[in-house]
C-alpha cells in the first residue's frame, strides 16, 4: 500500500512540475519577444486554449481562418450529394443548387490564412478535394439525362464496366449489369435478402430501367470512381496550429 501511495505522489508530483515547466516556458516565451501581442482563444475536443500571437506577423483574420480550415474540417465537404437509393430521392436531384454550395464552400476556403507553408499547402489540398467531390457530383447527376457525360470527362478510363452499361443502347446490357451489381453487394454482406427482395420488386416495376441506372450509378460507377479514399484533414495536427503563437495556455479537464 505504501509503495502504491509512492508511486501516486511521484507521479502527482511529475505532472506538477511539468506543467510548472510549461508555464514557465511561456512566460519567458513572451517576456523574450519585444513586438506588440495579441490574444486569440480557441477549442478543440479536449481543451480550451488561450494564445498569444505576434500582430505583426499574423492577423486575426488570418488565424480565425486558419482554425477554420483545421477544425472542424468536415464542414467545407459537400452536403449536396449525388447519392441517390430511391426514386423520391431522385426528385431532390439540383444541380443549380449543387453548384451554389460548391461556389460558397470555395470562397470560404479561398479565404486568406496564415502565411506559413504548410498552411498555404493545406488550403490548396482542401480547395482540390472540394473541387473533385463538386466534379464527380455533378457529372453522376448530369449522368441521369445525359449519360455520355461518363464518356468525356477525367474519370472515363475508370470503371469501365459501369460507363459501358450506362451509355449502352442496349437496355438489356444496362439489366445484366444491375444484376451483377445486385449479386456482388449481396457477396459484400449486409443483408442479402434485403437486397434481392428490393431488385425484385424494382426490376418488374414500369420504372425498372430508371432503377437500373440509379444503382449503376450510386453503387456501382459512382462507388468505384471514389474508392478508399483520405483527406488531408485525417492528417492534420494540433501542433500544427500550436506553431504560430508565441505561447499557449491549454486547459484541459479531466474526466
Amino acid at each position: 500500500m505504501k509503495k502504491k501511495l509512492s508511486i501516486l505522489a511521484l507521479v502527482f508530483f511529475y505532472i506538477c512540475c511539468f506543467n510548472k515547466n510549461k508555464e514557465n516556458e511561456s512566460e519567458i516565451a513572451v517576456k523574450k519577444h519585444t513586438g506588440p501581442i495579441a490574444i486569440f482563444k480557441w477549442g478543440t475536443e479536449s481543451c480550451e486554449n488561450t494564445g498569444i500571437y505576434d500582430p505583426q506577423k499574423y492577423s486575426i483574420e488570418e488565424i480565425k481562418n486558419t482554425y477554420a480550415l483545421w477544425f472542424p474540417y468536415f464542414g467545407y465537404h459537400l452536403e449536396t450529394n449525388a447519392i441517390f437509393e430511391s426514386l423520391e430521392d431522385l426528385e431532390n436531384l439540383n444541380i443549380k443548387k449543387l453548384t451554389r454550395e460548391y461556389n460558397v464552400k470555395k470562397a470560404l476556403l479561398n479565404r486568406k490564412v496564415v502565411p506559413l507553408p504548410y498552411w498555404q499547402k493545406l488550403k490548396s489540398k482542401r480547395l482540390k478535394e472540394l473541387g473533385n467531390e463538386y466534379e464527380l457530383n455533378k457529372i453522376t447527376m448530369m449522368a441521369y439525362s445525359d449519360p455520355s457525360v461518363l464518356l468525356h470527362n477525367k474519370y472515363s478510363s475508370k470503371c469501365s464496366q459501369y460507363t459501358k452499361a450506362l451509355t449502352s443502347k442496349d437496355t438489356t446490357v444496362l439489366l445484366k449489369a444491375w444484376r451483377n451489381l445486385i449479386e456482388m453487394r449481396k457477396n459484400d454482406g449486409g443483408s442479402p435478402e434485403k437486397i434481392m427482395e428490393d431488385y425484385t420488386k424494382a426490376y418488374h416495376s414500369k420504372d425498372r430501367l430508371l432503377y437500373a441506372r440509379m444503382e449503376l450509378l450510386t453503387y456501382g460507377w459512382l462507388s468505384c470512381v471514389n474508392g478508399p479514399k483520405t483527406t488531408w484533414a485525417d492528417n492534420v495536427n494540433e501542433s500544427a496550429f500550436d506553431t504560430i503563437f508565441i505561447s499557449i495556455e491549454k486547459k484541459c479537464p479531466e474526466y
